[in-house]
C-alpha cells in the first residue's frame, strides 16, 4: 500500500478494503511465523543446553582442538539473533 501512496494512487473503496484485508492477513501470518521461529530457536537452545549438561556436544560446536567450544557457542547465539532480527525486518517490524 505504501507503493500506491508513493505513486499518488488512491484505490476505489472496494479495492481499498480488499488491500487492507490482505495486508492484515499477511501481517498476522508474518507474526505467527516469527512466533514459531522463536519457539524453534528456544527449543534448539534448550536441546543444546541439555546435551552440554549430559557432556555431549551441542549442534555446531567444535572440539577443544578445533577452535574451542566457548567461541563456537557464542557464534551460534549470534546467528540465532541475526535470524530473529532478519525475520522482523522482512515483515517490516524494524521500523
Amino acid at each position: 500500500m505504501d507503493e500506491l501512496h508513493i505513486e499518488n494512487i488512491r484505490p476505489v473503496s472496494p479495492d481499498q478494503e480488499a488491500l487492507e484485508t490482505i495486508t492484515r492477513a499477511i501481517d498476522e501470518d508474518a507474526k505467527s511465523v516469527v512466533l514459531i521461529q522463536n519457539d524453534l530457536l528456544k527449543a534448539q537452545r534448550d536441546q543444546v543446553y541439555r546435551e552440554r549438561e549430559r557432556g555431549g556436544r551441542g549442534e555446531g560446536e567444535r572440539g577443544e582442538g578445533e577452535g574451542g567450544r566457548e567461541r563456537e557457542g557464542g557464534e551460534e547465539r549470534g546467528r540465532e539473533k541475526d535470524r530473529v532480527v532478519h525475520s522482523y525486518s522482512v515483515i517490516g517490524y524494524d521500523r
